[in-house]
């Protein structure tokens, strides 16, 4: 399957390596991680992020996020957030924050 991943919070620019290094937030670990075992279990997956060093980070394709371009994916994954547009078979927006009233 084709799975590309999104997410355009412009706070922190990162990729696996600064996880690595110097650490990065709980929905930045999130990305890098379910891209990680995706790619790891054949799937074809692109993460679309504020990346500071775009690349191939074990065998995932990382991208700044404005270079998302709506392609035939199988799977869109947004992270609190959606491109604008988009062709996905199937599209989930994960949120990782939590209400507190």
């Amino acid at each position: 399957m084709i799975i590309n991943l999104y997410d355009n919070n412009e706070r922190l620019a990162y990729n696996p390596n600064t996880m690595k290094n110097a650490g990065v937030g709980g929905t930045q670990t999130t990305i890098i991680n379910v891209a990680k075992e995706l790619a790891k279990r054949g799937h074809d997956v692109t993460v679309y992020i504020k990346c500071n060093f775009p690349d191939i980070y074990d065998g995932v394709k990382y991208y700044q996020y404005y270079d998302y371009k709506p392609l035939s994916e199988d799977i869109l994954i947004g992270f609190e957030s959606l491109p604008r547009t988009y062709s996905a078979e199937k599209v989930f927006n994960w949120s990782t924050r939590i209400a507190v009233e």
